[in-house]
């Protein structure tokens, strides 16, 4: 598999938060409010001196303290913060600022299209949303760009995946420490979504449950990266490090997912990463060369037949399909692979990637020699043609969205 270290993958985290805040429309972007890509938001904001800042995630997310430990991703100083779920009754706090330009975000741009929304249909002239939010902000490394506007209460260092392979050349003694079971680490794991993740070739594997024995196995004078699936894990031993007297520890952020779901160019990386899989990962932009380059290329949707038709009942998971693509379900991929040209290539899809990986290696079981798979998943395609600058086309892929999703 070619590595693409890291682009806006649809995390794990991206699809709870998606799933706790309603459907992800973009019907409404430029039209009942203005964007700004997360490249530009800091330019704009300082040449605006009547800007208002809204941080509409919870509590714990602003304050880094949130339980779910990938969400503490820092914030943006002098931002006003009003969770979504108040926003309904509180909006009024804000009114002096009707006229005013208010920015707002969160973690992805879900939840502040949701407020932005609110805003407008309540009077609010001038609402701008923040594509990306701060996991792009993040991901992008655009702490030092916006130095002045950033501040973070997490006493260990996010490392994005974008700039991973000079931070390891950078700091040759590093000592990485991939805190996944064993059966992932080595690749054997029966989901199949771990063992796309591979592995560090220098790393050292101490699963996140046994950190607290084994402390004499990981050295206090030099950087320690911590690599984990999402970052989760990773991060509650980082503090656990830190805790017992590690001072230079750092964090892959979002995990081996974004390093692996990226579209940025496989670089310096392949010095020191490897992975274990017969079929390739491509994420959206990587599809549209693929598919631009291969006329021939076999696509197949493989979600329950009611999905793919727009017919679930939870109405959040009826998205359209990508255009050309048939409906074979995953759990018949095993009788109707027959269906298919072995001697074309293939690419398979889900709704957020971890069934497509199965489907994939299903088909590469069965001597398909040219099979990809696409991550993070069908939502990835238009949520990264709404949030990611120069992805804009990416839309043009999906189609049959109902309405009430677009």
């Amino acid at each position: 598999m070619k590595l693409l270290p890291a682009s806006l993958s649809l995390l794990v985290i991206l699809f709870v938060t998606f799933l706790n805040t309603a459907t992800a429309q973009y019907k409404n972007d430029n039209v009942a409010f203005k964007t700004v890509y997360i490249e530009e938001f800091c330019k704009q904001v300082r040449a605006d001196k009547n800007a208002i800042l809204l941080d509409v995630r919870s509590q714990g997310e602003y304050d880094d303290s949130s339980s779910s430990v990938g969400l503490n991703i820092g914030r943006i100083k002098n931002t006003k913060h009003i969770d979504i779920q108040q926003l309904p009754t509180h909006w009024r706090d804000l009114v002096q600022y009707k006229d005013q330009p208010v920015y707002v975000m969160c973690s992805h741009s879900q939840r502040s299209r949701r407020a932005s929304k609110m805003l407008s249909d309540s009077g609010f002239t001038n609402v701008i949303n923040v594509n990306g939010g701060l996991t792009t902000f993040n991901l992008l490394s655009l702490q030092n760009q916006c130095k002045d506007f950033y501040e973070t209460q997490n006493e260990y260092k996010l490392i994005s995946p974008l700039i991973l392979c000079n931070f390891l050349s950078y700091n040759k003694g590093m000592f990485v420490l991939d805190v996944r079971k064993d059966s992932a680490y080595k690749g054997i794991s029966s989901d199949e979504r771990e063992n796309v993740y591979g592995k560090f070739t220098l790393s050292v594997n101490i699963p996140s449950d046994q950190i607290s024995q084994s402390y004499s196995k990981i050295p206090k004078d030099v950087p320690i990266l911590v690599v984990d699936e999402f970052g989760n894990n990773a991060i509650a031993v980082a503090k656990q490090l830190i805790q017992n007297g590690y001072t230079k520890v750092n964090v892959l952020f979002n995990g081996l997912d974004a390093l692996v779901t990226s579209d940025k160019g496989s670089g310096c990386i392949n010095l020191w990463w490897q992975d274990n899989i017969q079929y390739q990962v491509v994420t959206p932009i990587e599809f549209e060369k693929l598919a631009k380059r291969e006329p021939a290329l076999q696509i197949v949707d493989v979600r329950i037949s009611e999905e793919f038709n727009n017919q679930s009942k939870t109405s959040w998971r009826n998205v359209g399909n990508i255009k050309g693509a048939v409906n074979i379900p995953s759990s018949e991929l095993e009788n109707k692979w027959t269906s298919l040209d072995k001697n074309k290539p293939v690419l398979v899809y889900h709704f957020s990637g971890s069934d497509a990986y199965t489907a994939a290696k299903t088909l590469a079981n069965h001597g398909f020699s040219q099979v990809y798979a696409l991550a993070p998943g069908l939502f990835s395609i238009r949520w990264q043609a709404a949030n990611l600058k120069g992805k804009e086309h990416l839309k043009d892929w999906v189609i049959n969205v109902p309405e009430e999703n677009r």
